[in-house]
């Protein structure tokens, strides 16, 4: 029979299957992992369910984010299994095999083992798919039908065949880096002893503290933000995507962190070292210098850990604190409806939604925003008898003088409007002007700031971040002289019901049933402008929250489960040598107990180093962004919650890991 290479990589893949099982079942599972996570995005149900659009997006970006953390765990743990075939490459070149041949057969070995990984891996997600179903439709309340996923079987098949292309030709470059004799060697040919440098190391000091200045000085303001946005997460991410102070903070970040695994921790285990009188003592100098080696070996191991782990920590608190910070402003808006248009058909659709609330026998109030440009800024308006209206409703609102003609009252969100913004409106002048009509010099009596705590009136101040009431007289002129007739002029109108005000915004409620029945017949029949419904607006950010702690959690699993891999892939390739080390080791007199003893210190140096330096991480963006002093927020608690759990998590790994780990050991030097 003629021996072809498809032949001879297919009969190399039966030979070997104990070494390739490791690498095709962790391409498996993360196609399994991507397919489930498809079906669960792709569900009608579900895309029927969420209406923010910066929560699609985040789910969107989540995908893209699980799509390219796959591409570089299957690379990176192919490349570990394609040096331990070196020996086998090698022989093939003694034989005469030429390094386009071996190029070529590392190519089909992989597109055939990628083949498998899909058919297994898709196969896996069908079986996957109605369990995670279930418990998607059990966390969320949303009745999960099981469907045919034909898109999320075509993204995953081409996303991974592709992927699975692009990783064989990376293999191809990756092997033509050893010689001859390094193919032929047993284990990894040991370097000299990796020395630390006082001034990298300082520099690694240097550049993550230049990471956290820069994030202290642009991040914070999105975090004050989040209060008044769905999907912190996702908007923070696109935000930034283009913007060049993140970027800046990525790269310095990135760089410090590795600097500080190859220097810093070298330079510290050094100084361990030099202290012979504790560094001598037992086995402490062998563990100590194996540790050197691998902090070397593992620096960029350490340093993606280390992000992944403090990203997926302050996104997960983040987006969630954001979330929920969103459903307490909306359970204690004061209005129920907000109507917003532009000013020359408001009085029509407002008589319109007059007309239904009074059918439907609610007995409401009102209160109007004029809102229009001003100074290149967009300032509303209210007059001062509206304004009264809702001051005798809420006590602790501020209570506005009497107000003549040429006269103001402005309210403030001091978290909200930038330092210079303050500083214009402190000058107490201002001028409305509008083609020929004009109005100048309009004193500002008094700038007051809003309590926060209270949320007044959530959009009339918090959207844009200020009010100005004026006298009625004022007001009327302002609509006389038309000048709502800018592009960017409208006006709100925003209706409450004192029997709605006290009631829980629960569909169990029949106020809640109530107000959610009537928007559903204004919203059909209110045909321009924008109606917005405090119950709505609460459940649809409680199911929004909801699916993003669902998706989160998903994702933070697949983070923590990938990690462990790429930690436990990484003493499998280790294990060859440190077996001959340790069986030299046993021969001049090293006991059972103290190889174990030294192993064990060595995987929780691997498992925990960059849990802890992630944690410092964590700390330190705590500090710096201190963002449950400006709202009262418990993030610094939830993060703090995640952070245990992550912990909780990885000890766990780390013990499962180590009884495997030295069992094999036990098993090889035995």
């Amino acid at each position: 029979m003629h021996m072809s290479f498809r032949l001879l990589a297919w009969n190399n893949l039966k030979r070997n299957a104990r070494a390739y099982v490791p690498y095709y079942l962790s391409s498996s599972l993360m196609i399994t992992i991507f397919f489930v996570y498809a079906v669960f995005i792709f569900h009608p149900d579900v895309s029927n369910v969420i209406t923010a659009a910066n929560v699609k997006k985040g789910l969107q970006v989540a995908d893209l984010l699980i799509f390219v953390f796959s591409f570089f765990f299957v690379l990176y743990t192919n490349n570990i299994f394609v040096a331990a075939r070196k020996k086998e490459l090698g022989i093939l070149t003694i034989l005469g095999a030429s390094h386009r041949q071996i190029y070529f057969l590392i190519a089909i070995e992989n597109l055939i083992i990628g083949f498998l990984s899909l058919v297994t891996g898709m196969i896996g997600g069908f079986v996957s798919a109605k369990f995670f179903l279930l418990l998607g439709s059990k966390i969320t309340g949303i009745y999960l039908r099981f469907y045919f996923p034909w898109k999320a079987l075509a993204f995953t098949g081409i996303g991974f065949m592709f992927l699975f292309i692009l990783i064989s030709l990376v293999s191809v470059f990756f092997i033509r880096r050893f010689k001859l004799q390094q193919l032929f060697s047993k284990a990894p040919q040991l370097n000299k002893e990796p020395k630390a440098s006082w001034s990298l190391s300082i520099l690694a000091v240097v550049l993550i503290g230049a990471a956290v200045y820069l994030m202290k000085l642009d991040f914070s303001p999105y975090i004050y933000l989040a209060p008044y946005r769905l999907g912190t997460l996702s908007f923070y991410i696109l935000h930034y995507s283009v913007g060049d102070t993140f970027k800046y903070t990525i790269i310095m970040g990135s760089l410090g962190i590795y600097l500080f695994y190859t220097q810093s921790c070298v330079l510290f285990i050094q100084l361990l070292r030099a202290n012979r009188k504790w560094s001598w003592s037992g086995s402490r100098l062998l563990w100590l210098s194996e540790i050197t080696y691998k902090m070397r070996n593992n620096a960029g191991l350490f340093s993606l850990i280390t992000l992944i782990s403090i990203i997926s920590c302050v996104g997960a608190a983040s987006t969630f604190d954001s979330m929920q910070q969103q459903k307490r402003f909306l359970r204690e808006q004061s209005y129920s409806f907000a109507f917003t248009s532009d000013v020359v058909s408001s009085n029509e659709l407002e008589k319109e939604i007059d007309q239904n609330l009074y059918t439907a026998g609610v007995d409401y109030g009102k209160g109007e925003v004029l809102v229009f440009p001003f100074r290149e800024q967009i300032a509303p308006v209210m007059k001062q008898s509206n304004y009264e209206a809702l001051a005798s409703k809420f006590k602790k609102l501020k209570q506005v003088p009497t107000l003549r003609e040429n006269q103001g009252f402005f309210i403030i969100d001091p978290n909200e409007m930038p330092l210079e913004e303050k500083k214009t409106l402190f000058e107490k002048k201002l001028t409305y002007k509008q083609g020929k009509s004009h109005m100048m010099n309009l004193e500002i009596m008094d700038t007051k700031t809003i309590d926060h705590n209270l949320k007044f009136d959530g959009n009339i101040v918090s959207e844009l971040g200020r009010l100005l009431v004026v006298s009625d007289r004022t007001y009327d002129y302002l609509i006389e002289h038309r000048y709502f007739n800018d592009p960017l002029a409208f006006k709100s109108t925003y209706y409450f019901v004192p029997k709605w005000k006290n009631g829980q915004l629960s569909l169990e409620t029949s106020e809640t049933q109530q107000e959610v029945w009537l928007y559903s017949v204004l919203a059909n029949r209110v045909n321009k402008g924008v109606l917005n419904s405090r119950a709505v607006d609460y459940l649809t950010s409680e199911m929004d929250l909801v699916i993003s702690e669902f998706i989160g959690g998903f994702i933070a699993i697949i983070m923590l489960a990938s990690t462990v891999s790429l930690l436990y892939f990484r003493l499998y390739v280790d294990l060859q040598r440190d077996e001959e080390i340790y069986r030299a080791l046993s021969k001049i007199g090293l006991n059972s107990r103290e190889m174990r003893q030294s192993a064990s210190r060595q995987i929780a140096f691997l498992f925990l180093l960059p849990l802890v330096v992630s944690s410092m991480g964590m700390v330190l963006c705590l500090v710096m962004s201190e963002p449950s002093v400006i709202y009262g927020v418990p993030v610094h608690l939830t993060l703090i919650q995640i952070m245990l759990c992550f912990w909780a998590i990885q000890f766990l790994s780390f013990l499962i890991v180590r009884s495997l780990y030295l069992r094999q050991l036990d098993l090889k030097i035995l």
